[in-house]
């Protein structure tokens, strides 16, 4: 099973895996991003709870935590 976090940082959405310092992909636009992901076996397995219910407007972002089966 692989792991994976797809997040905005700035304006592209970042796919990262294993090593969160260097992004494996990128794309502008999350529902391409998400669809081409989807193609691949990724599926998202859910949001960062913390991230996503933040107070902080700021801390708020759209992040996806992704998951795929690799044979």
């Amino acid at each position: 099973m692989q792991f994976g976090w797809l997040d905005l940082f700035g304006e592209r959405w970042l796919l990262l895996t294993g090593n969160l310092k260097y992004p494996v992909r990128s794309w502008v636009d999350k529902k391409a991003a998400l669809a081409e992901l989807r193609e691949e076996g990724w599926t998202i397995a859910g949001h960062p709870s913390k991230r996503r219910f933040s107070k902080d407007p700021a801390q708020r972002t759209p992040g996806y935590v992704m998951v795929r089966t690799i044979h």
